[in-house]
Formats: structure tokens, sequence, C-alpha cells
């Protein structure tokens, strides 16, 4: 689904959803989903779709009432010997960043600027992590019972001190 409102097949889309819907069941945290991305095959246009899928799949959490608090695509730049994982010195440029090692913009990063354009005003950025600790709305009245007992410690655990007056001795 695009912010106009038309809809573009995204396949396959449960595998991150799932894992992360199992996450968020488990641990009841916010998720973000960082440090996707794909290399830019021989059509040009692999790293957007996959892109767009998986844009897909945090809408699709989104709307399923999993808090989401970012998506991030990595990286800027193409990588040199990722495909190696950096053990061996190669050279290789890998075509998977937002922008080339010359500082063009590749297709998904026109693609990823094109997301952030039709989405900045209906997803405005927004901070949960800021609040720590991150309590889901369910849970903010239990977080509040709790709040008032450990207050209510505190104050038993502070001495109280006797002033003594000096006028009524």
């Amino acid at each position: 689904m695009r912010a106009d409102g038309s809809s573009v097949a995204s396949g396959e889309v449960f595998g991150y959803t799932e894992i992360t819907r199992q996450y968020y069941d488990r641990y009841r945290l916010p998720v973000m989903h960082t440090e996707t991305n794909l290399i830019e095959g021989p059509n040009g246009d692999e790293a957007v779709h996959w892109l767009w899928k998986e844009w897909a799949s945090v809408l699709r959490l989104r709307n399923d009432g999993i808090p989401t608090v970012g998506f991030t695509w990595y990286s800027l730049t193409d990588q040199v010997d990722w495909d190696v994982a950096l053990r061996e010195k190669r050279g290789t440029v890998n075509p998977l960043g937002l922008y080339d090692l010359d500082r063009n913009m590749r297709a998904v990063g026109r693609a990823y600027k094109q997301l952030i354009a039709d989405w900045r005003d209906l997803l405005p950025a927004q901070s949960v992590c800021l609040t720590v600790p991150i309590v889901p709305p369910s849970h903010y009245d239990i977080m509040d019972q709790r709040e008032a007992e450990w207050a209510q410690r505190v104050v038993n655990l502070r001495p109280t001190t006797v002033q003594s007056n000096p006028q009524s001795s």
C-alpha cells in the first residue's frame, strides 16, 4: 500500500512479520526494522523491490498494533569486500548502499527518498525510547501502582531527623 492509497504486490511478507510478532509477544518491547538491504542486481530494481517489500512488513506490523519505532536501510554507501565479511582485501564493491562510492544516488536511494516523502506526514517522527523503562499503554496502571509503592519505600527509608528547638528547653 502506498501513501496515495494505490497498492502493489509486495510478495511474501510473513517471514519478518511473524518473527517480529513472536519477539513482541515474548518481550513486549517496541521494535525497529534495521539494517536491511539487497544488492542492486542486473535489472537495477532488485533492491527497490526489497525496500518496498520490507516497508510493507513494517506497515503490517504497525497495523497489527506492534509498536514500531523505525525503519532503516543499511548502508548509506556501498560496501567494499562485504561479500567476504571483510576477511580478505579484494576491493570488490558491493552495490547495496543508497549511494554508490562516488556519492551518486542509486535507484534504491531514490525509492527510499520517495518513501520518506510519501509517509513523513502520515507517520510523524516520534520517540518512545526516551522514556525508560518502556511501558506499553496497557501496563500504565500497573506501573503507576509500582511507582507509588517504590515512592512509599523511599519515604520509609529516609532517616528521620529530630530538630531540637533551643527555645523550648
